[in-house]
């Protein structure tokens, strides 16, 4: 792990290299390859509240009856608002 970061901060000094680096990695398809690598192995985001977390990961289910009267009043303007643009698009 040392060897790698000794790695990073040698390209992090050298922008130029970094720049071809990456545009030979992302040539190559090495790039895709890290990038899926990282999100599969390393990302923790499936961790509630990770620092890392893509997108909320806690669901909540509610329907419409558990809902308080300003919610109704929300829930019906956004069904109003998608049908008005719905019908607006298809004409």
């Amino acid at each position: 792990m040392n060897t790698f970061n000794h790695s990073m901060t040698f390209i992090n000094k050298h922008p130029q290299l970094r720049q071809s680096l990456f545009n030979f990695l992302r040539s190559t398809g090495i790039l895709k390859m890290l990038k899926k690598m990282y999100f599969k192995h390393f990302l923790k985001k499936n961790l509630p509240f990770s620092q890392y977390m893509i997108g909320p990961t806690i669901a909540i289910d509610i329907t419409e009856k558990q809902m308080t009267a300003r919610a109704h009043a929300i829930y019906a303007d956004l069904k109003n608002r998608l049908a008005t643009t719905k019908h607006t698009k298809a004409n």
